[in-house]
């Protein structure tokens, strides 16, 4: 007790719900200028995802608060949203039609039945984005194919049951199609704010092989971002693979363990590049 009369424990902070969360991180929705095209990116390309998410569960980082997740592109997150460790994830990407696709996807997914209702309401001309693919040369199909492949069992259409696991996901888990700019340190330190004024934590993270594309000045950005300490970090790379699709680099638990391998592999495909004539660099 304190000389008022009052107690002199700390006041705890409000826990927030996952949709208080999503409506503050929702404002940042026009900090990021856009460009809109129809894309064959609306399916993941990352070779060896789907060994890589095997290894990921929802129990690997725990907390009594909303968990965050940050997704670059597509990730495959219908189908892996029974996995990943949060609660509210953040799907970022600079091209609307990419956010377009997510959520006509989620709300097929939440109306179908079954797989097969699933891409009759998807994967024909009853789907308005499936129109404006074709018409531009994209076949979504080939794209829904090789991703099936490579997740095998996981994939939310190879079967009944696991149609049922991700769609039970959708209603305990929040996706917030936002565009964010890693490299810009301002927006960063805004979100920031947001989060650590509730207690909050990154908790899982997709990058792909975003590093290839922004550089260095990552290793500053999302340093302004509160991870978790152990938070699970899946990334892409070109600088072990003669492929065209960059290649899965397996987990990384917490920020400094990624911005270490990710920084080394990108420096490794940049000399790479340069000793090939530039063919890998561009």
């Amino acid at each position: 007790m304190n000389d008022f009369g009052e107690s002199s424990k700390p006041l705890e902070k409000e826990l927030i719900s996952a949709d208080g969360l999503e409506l503050q991180l929702s404002v940042f929705r026009k900090d990021v200028k856009l460009q809109r095209r129809p894309t064959s990116h609306i399916h993941k390309n990352d070779e060896g995802y789907g060994l890589v998410i095997r290894e990921v569960n929802d129990g690997l980082v725990e907390s009594d608060r909303p968990r965050v997740g940050l997704v670059v592109g597509n990730g495959a997150i219908l189908s892996t949203l029974p996995e990943v460790p949060a609660d509210v994830l953040v799907i970022s990407d600079y091209n609307p039609f990419i956010h377009e696709w997510t959520e006509y996807s989620i709300n097929a997914l939440m109306t179908a039945n079954s797989p097969e209702e699933y891409r009759a309401l998807v994967y024909t001309e009853r789907n308005p984005l499936y129109k404006e693919l074709i018409k531009e040369g994209v076949r979504p199909e080939e794209g829904l194919r090789d991703e099936m492949q490579d997740l095998g069992d996981r994939h939310f259409l190879s079967g009944s049951k696991r149609f049922a696991e991700c769609k039970e996901s959708l209603l305990k888990k929040r996706l917030l199609m936002l565009a964010v700019d890693l490299t810009d340190r301002k927006l960063l330190s805004r979100i920031s704010e947001v989060l650590r004024r509730n207690d909050i934590q990154i908790t899982f993270a997709n990058l792909t092989n975003v590093w290839e594309h922004a550089g260095n000045v990552l290793e500053t950005s999302l340093s302004t971002l509160p991870f978790h300490e152990q938070a699970v970090i899946l990334h892409s790379s070109r600088a072990y693979t003669d492929r065209f699709n960059p290649k899965m680099m397996g987990i990384c638990r917490g920020l400094s363990s990624y911005i270490d391998i990710a920084k080394s592999a990108n420096q490794f495909w940049r000399n790479y590049g340069r000793q090939a004539g530039g063919g890998r660099s561009r």
